[in-house]
Parts: C-alpha cells; sequence; structure tokens
C-alpha cells in the first residue's frame, strides 16, 4: 500500500536491513537498468495526487540523464496547466534543480515541450523561449539560480521576466540579481 502512493519506480523500492534484500514491487530496478523514469501505475493519478511529480519527473531525467517512459511523459503534457495549483516555492525549488544542473538545456526543452514553462511563466513561448535552451546550453557547468533564470529570460524583456518570476517567491536578493544579469545580457552574451 505504501509503495502504491509513491512518486516514480526508481523511488518505490524498499531495503530491508536484518534481511540486506531490496525490495521491489515495481520494477524499479529495472528501470534504473533501462535508466527510465516512470511512475508508479497510472501517471494520470500519480500528477492527480500532486502535480509537483511533473516537475520532478523533468527534474530526475535532467540531473540522471535518464528518459521520461512515453506514458508518463504525455501524462505530463495533457496535466502540465494543473502545475499552477502548486504553491511557487515548490515550484521553485525544483526549477532550481533542473536549471542549476549542467545538464540544464535538456530539461528546459523538455519544460518548453510539456507546457510546464508556459503554464508557471504565461507568455513564455516563441523566440524567446527557444533562445533560452541555446542560452542555458552555453553557461559554464556550475550556476548559482539567479544566473541560470537569467539565462532562461535572456531572449524576453527584464520587466515580462520580473513580473513572471513574482509566481516563484524569490528572496528580494535573488530577483535583483536576476535583473542585474538581465540588464546586462548584451555584454554577457557577447563575451559568452
Amino acid at each position: 500500500e505504501d509503495v502504491a502512493r509513491r512518486d516514480f519506480t526508481i523511488n518505490g523500492m524498499f531495503y530491508d536491513p536484518l534481511t540486506e534484500q531490496v525490495i521491489d514491487y515495481v520494477q524499479g530496478r529495472a528501470d534504473l537498468d533501462r535508466r527510465i523514469i516512470r511512475t508508479i501505475g497510472d501517471p494520470q493519478e500519480r500528477f492527480g495526487e500532486d502535480y509537483l511529480r511533473m516537475l520532478r519527473a523533468i527534474r530526475f531525467s535532467t540531473q540522471l540523464g535518464f528518459a521520461i517512459d512515453p506514458d508518463t511523459y504525455a501524462a505530463v503534457q495533457r496535466n502540465a496547466a494543473h502545475i499552477v495549483r502548486i504553491s511557487g516555492e515548490r515550484i521553485a525549488l525544483e526549477l532550481e534543480g533542473i536549471l542549476a544542473h549542467p545538464n540544464r538545456a535538456r530539461g528546459a526543452a523538455m519544460l518548453l515541450e510539456t507546457g510546464l514553462a508556459a503554464a508557471i511563466f504565461p507568455g513564455f513561448a516563441g523566440a524567446g523561449a527557444e533562445e533560452a535552451v541555446g542560452v542555458l546550453s552555453r553557461l559554464r557547468r556550475q550556476v548559482s539560480f539567479p544566473l541560470a533564470l537569467a539565462a532562461f529570460y535572456a531572449g524576453f524583456p527584464t520587466a515580462f521576466a520580473r513580473e513572471s518570476l513574482e509566481i516563484l517567491k524569490l528572496s528580494r536578493k535573488h530577483l535583483r540579481h536576476v535583473e542585474f544579469l538581465l540588464a546586462q545580457r548584451g555584454r554577457l552574451l557577447a563575451s559568452g
């Protein structure tokens, strides 16, 4: 019963310290070997329990270099609009795990393709959104979250970025840092 309520098969395994055995009712080991992120049971139900799981799927895929199971990915696309039911602070934590990771361009591409980016940040679309992936791919390996956000918004006006980022409930310090970087984007992009 406990495992049935968990999110992904790779998180649904248990360890018995007495027998030193892994207990796996959901084929989590097989998915680890195949490098697949897959929900436990029906993805529609899993995401309906907590829509943040959609971002977690992309974060795990980004950080681990795993593919997302096609049914799971399709459910993210179908449910992307529901992400706004989640608090901005929780969304920000997952986005930081995606955009500050060295594999950030892949994660950003999935945010765009699934519709999560547009749902979280209305108006984040078109050429500016596509530019985000390219700018993120050119950043050095280790970056701060504000730098990653500035790169994500490099194709948009600063005022749009400031307004869009309000949903994340970032600190004033982080917001000022993003604004500063966006104000300097011409010089920064030319040097990179």
